[in-house]
């Protein structure tokens, strides 16, 4: 599955829990097995991704101004 964000990978994980393969599935069970379902992400790794997405996004920045004044310099009589 591609695009927008999905929980795909929450699912797999879900529906490859122990408990969930031996039918151990109740209102509460998400809220039992949090620990089991969503590992915590390390300080490490959230500055990783904010740094990632601040160079894509200057990236996109440098790409949408290059194609901005490409486009100024052929509307030029």
């Amino acid at each position: 599955v591609a695009g927008l964000p999905t929980n795909t990978r929450f699912l797999q994980q879900l529906a490859s829990h122990w408990a969930f393969e031996r039918g151990l599935v109740e209102t509460h069970f998400i809220e039992h097995f949090k620990s089991d379902l969503f590992p915590a992400s390390s300080d490490a790794t959230g500055k990783a991704a904010y740094t990632a997405a601040n160079i894509s996004a200057s990236l996109l920045a440098a790409c949408i101004c290059k194609c901005e004044h490409n486009e100024s310099l052929a509307s030029i009589p």
